[in-house]
């Protein structure tokens, strides 16, 4: 039995306090989703292809969508056909995930908001820019976010109104700003929101993608934007030039401390006691 080795990728920087990793996961509204959207579209899965790339070694993976359509921007596709490159995938006995990332499967359709050109993952806020969009047993398309949990509508604040989001929010709130000790009541139950039709939701979203920011782009969105990692020469510092020259390395002298002022008690003449 093979033991599949997992590289974990954080896209964003963890904190160990309660109070900093309380105020990273403050949602986004739909207009700053649409704002940083460079495209949003919504397709399926048709392929997941993963291997590995090297400068940096790391797994990648090109994900291809089929019967994409735009709900914002606009472009020519062969075949309606659009490929993806996302860091993190599967090669062997290797495994590399994103933190907190959309795990896409052959078969399962997507609302994608499109960064313009990314350096960590390719959706606007790497999750919260991802919807599901799922067939209920009565043939209703429904959405949900990456989690799987059901998009219920859109608040007055702008925010998506997920599942569950409402209590789980209360809670790490109390817990992180007020230091309450909560008592789970395990036993309590919920019952399940029913999801927004995907129709519904389009109908909702295209006014905020047409007010949105227009970005200008020379290339489609989501495109990867490598670093440079090209070699660069070394340069000796003065000390290191001194040296070779065989000189004296050049230093600053650094200033002396302050003379410490006497204690005049202390400094005065001593009486003596008479016994």
């Amino acid at each position: 039995m093979r033991v599949k080795r997992s590289l974990l990728v954080f896209g964003l920087l963890m904190a160990t306090s309660a109070r900093v990793l309380a105020s990273q996961i403050v949602p986004m509204s739909i207009e700053q989703l649409a704002d940083y959207s460079g495209e949003v579209i919504v397709g399926t899965v048709s392929s997941v292809a993963s291997q590995w790339r090297e400068n940096p070694r790391r797994i990648e993976s090109e994900v291809t969508f089929e019967g994409v359509s735009f709900l914002k921007g606009e472009r020519a596709l062969p075949n309606k056909t659009l490929t993806l490159t996302v860091p993190g995938g599967t090669v062997g006995e290797f495994q590399m995930r994103v933190c907190c990332a959309p795990e896409f499967t052959v078969g399962d359709k997507w609302v994608l908001m499109l960064l313009p050109t990314y350096k960590t993952y390719p959706v606007v806020g790497i999750y919260r820019g991802a919807l599901r969009v799922v067939e209920d047993g009565n043939g209703v398309e429904r959405v949900y976010n990456a989690a799987k949990r059901s998009v219920t509508g859109i608040d007055a604040s702008g925010h998506l109104v997920i599942e569950g989001q409402a209590r789980q929010g209360a809670a790490e709130h109390l817990i992180a700003e007020r230091g309450v000790h909560l008592i789970a009541a395990s036993t309590r139950e919920y019952a399940a929101d029913e999801a927004i039709g995907f129709a519904e939701f389009v109908d909702r979203l295209a006014p905020v993608l047409a007010a949105s920011r227009q970005h200008v782009m020379n290339q489609p969105a989501g495109t990867p934007v490598r670093p440079d990692l090209s070699p660069v020469a070394l340069k000796p510092s003065p000390m290191a030039r001194a040296a070779e020259r065989g000189h004296d390395s050049p230093h600053r002298e650094l200033p002396r401390p302050a003379q410490a002022k006497v204690d005049p008690r202390n400094d005065a003449p001593k009486k003596e006691v008479s016994r």
